[in-house]
């Protein structure tokens, strides 16, 4: 039996080296992702608050933000579980939450349509490439942040 050697009859002796790198990375691939994952619960569960939404919540923020005039509508005592419900109210953790409370889904979606919409002319005018939608989110994203 030859080893990699080429000598006949002369097997080659295991590689120390590959073994200690193959445990390293075996390591660091556990520790990465016990880590990192354990980070992502977390995160979606913040991040739920802010894209609880719904169509009816949609049209409302958005009326609000074209004529942001002070609601009047006083905010409803039945909760969830009441004769009439409310179609343009949020309701996060069983408690209505005010318009004017923060939220996620409406920019996020603005940027992607405002993405889109760039890719959609580049392609009417005969220009789109690939490469268009990556350059568009990292100049708007470039102008996000230099904005804040």
């Amino acid at each position: 039996m030859a080893g990699r050697s080429g000598l006949p009859g002369r097997a080659e002796a295991p590689n120390i080296s590959d073994a200690v790198t193959s445990a390293m990375m075996n390591q660091f691939a556990r520790e990465l992702t016990s880590s990192s994952l354990s980070l992502w619960p977390q995160f979606v569960q913040i991040a739920r608050r802010y894209f609880n939404v719904h169509h009816g919540y949609v049209l409302r923020k958005m009326l609000w933000q074209l004529m942001p005039f002070h609601s009047t509508k006083k905010k409803s005592t039945d909760g969830e579980l009441g004769d009439h419900k409310d179609w343009t109210v949020r309701i996060i953790d069983g408690l209505e939450v005010d318009i004017e409370e923060p939220d996620l889904y409406i920019p996020t979606m603005g940027f992607v349509t405002y993405v889109v919409l760039c890719g959609v002319v580049r392609g009417i005018q005969e220009t789109f490439a690939p490469e268009v939608l990556s350059a568009t989110i990292s100049s708007a994203l470039v102008i996000l942040v230099v904005e804040i």
